[in-house]
């Protein structure tokens, strides 16, 4: 960085002369977007100026199969390219691979039961929620949504088989139940995963599902050669790249 040196020659005295006021609110002269070799912004006349987040082209580019809502959303989340969704990490993992029986459930954990629906009603007090309650052949457990939709409404019309996970709390006035737990609805026989569940951090319209499939599509496509010199991998014991990565997932 260029330092300006101080002189000791002081300036000249200029005449004063008559001012006119600047109109409130702008500015009375144009300022450069940026200054020399100091790297900082200038601000505008109104303020400040909103930082814009601007994707890179190539980046762009491959999100090109989304539709324009999703591209938004994944901005949000920092993710510009199939390379940003391959590094989209998971917070969390959840189990997925069992099923649980209602009335063995522990109180307090998060576990996944199964079981047909037999009643969902609409009630009011003491606020307005969504009330959905489901059987097994160990016992019966109540479903509540505080913010629902009539579409999940819907899907739980009586008769349906659910597969639902949340955390159970056992020894209520009501029996076993569960807060705003994440279900399916099943038609036909649907295999339990036989991994882990990633969750990834994700912004409001944007389901796990959804961003489950993207991470998916972006591992198929993506490159993902390694970084390391092979012999300081080797020699580190290290999983390859690739092989870290999916694993992750």
């Amino acid at each position: 960085m260029t330092t300006l040196a101080r002189t000791t020659r002081k300036p000249a005295k200029v005449p004063r002369t008559s001012k006119t006021a600047a109109p409130k609110g702008k500015s009375t002269s144009n300022k450069s977007a940026s200054r020399s070799g100091d790297g900082r912004s200038a601000k505008s006349s109104g303020g400040d100026v909103a930082a814009a987040v601007t994707p890179p082209a190539s980046g762009a580019e491959s999100l090109q199969f989304v539709t324009p809502a999703v591209r938004e959303r994944l901005v949000r989340l920092g993710v510009f390219s199939l390379a940003d969704l391959a590094l989209h990490l998971p917070l969390r993992y959840e189990d997925e691979t069992a099923l649980v029986d209602i009335a063995s459930a522990v109180s307090g954990a998060t576990v996944q039961v199964e079981g047909r629906v037999v009643e969902t009603k609409v009630e009011f007090r003491p606020r307005r929620q969504l009330v959905c309650r489901i059987e097994d052949d160990s016992g019966a457990l109540t479903m509540r949504f505080f913010n629902f939709y009539p579409s999940q409404q819907r899907a739980l019309a009586t008769g349906a088989r659910v597969r639902l996970i949340g955390e159970i709390r056992q020894g209520g006035f009501f029996g076993a139940e569960m807060i705003h737990p994440r279900f399916r609805t099943l038609r036909g026989e649907v295999p339990l995963p036989d991994a882990l569940t990633p969750v990834y951090p994700t912004t409001a319209g944007l389901s796990q599902d959804s961003l489950r499939k993207l991470v998916a599509r972006a591992l198929r496509d993506i490159d993902l050669s390694e970084t390391l010199p092979e012999p300081l991998r080797q020699q580190l014991g290290l999983e390859s790249f690739a092989e870290a990565v999916r694993l992750l997932h």
